[in-house]
């Protein structure tokens, strides 16, 4: 091999190897990169605490109460009649129009207490199952804007158990209590500065905030979706 080849020879290799890592860095390119593990920031909430600690709870529940004690006298008010008839039929002649027309007053009475009763009872579950209902709500949207606030990706429901009775005075209602505790437990274990139940509630306070970011947004439909319902 004369001077002259051996010399492009070998300014051939050196090129190929001044340009492979460029080449290398252009297939790396190419391909998808790791990404970096992103750290889940996660709280918990007592809920129970939290729902008996809004006010709204408070004013719900008493107005609640109003409604009931109504219904209540409603009744009363026929058990107060239902009462009279008893003993205005005592006083009459057994088989006298008199006694039988009480009597049919009696039954009717009776049955428009039973009515009533059931009536005004079935009102009541139904608003106050609507109450619960919104309040719920309330808390679902605080507990949504608390999490954006704070930066935390995931908040789960904390269940305090009940404290344990000595082994000589639990009951069977304490037991039962305990064992359905455990049962519907979410976090078993959370360290206190997961804790966002305080925070929750001084929110709750001054809840739904005046600056039309209490509701959250409802999720966009999927593309091509019909968003509908059910």
């Amino acid at each position: 091999m004369s001077t002259l080849h051996r010399s492009w020879v070998a300014a051939c290799a050196a090129l190929s190897l001044a340009t492979l890592p460029v080449a290398l860095r252009g297939q790396d390119d190419g391909k998808p990169k790791p990404v970096a593990p992103q750290t889940l920031v996660v709280g918990t909430v007592d809920f129970d605490k939290a729902f008996n600690a809004y006010p709204r709870t408070a004013k719900e529940h008493e107005r609640l109460q109003k409604i009931a004690d109504g219904s209540k006298k409603q009744v009363e008010q026929l058990t107060a009649r239902i009462e009279e008839l008893k003993a205005s039929i005592a006083t009459l002649a057994e088989g006298s129009f008199e006694r039988e027309a009480k009597q049919f007053d009696l039954e009717m009475a009776m049955q428009q207490r039973q009515g009533l009763a059931k009536l005004l009872g079935d009102q009541l579950d139904a608003e106050r199952m609507r109450v619960q209902l919104a309040i719920y709500e309330d808390l679902d949207a605080a507990i949504q804007r608390l999490a954006q606030d704070r930066g935390v990706q995931l908040v789960l429901r904390a269940e305090p158990m009940p404290p344990a009775p000595g082994a000589d005075k639990a009951s069977l209602r304490d037991v039962r209590e305990r064992v359905i505790t455990f049962e519907r437990r979410q976090v078993w274990f959370a360290a206190q500065q997961l804790d966002l139940t305080a925070d929750l509630i001084k929110l709750l306070q001054v809840w739904p905030l005046d600056d039309g970011k209490d509701k959250p947004k409802a999720p966009a439909a999927p593309a091509g979706g019909n968003g509908g319902g059910l």
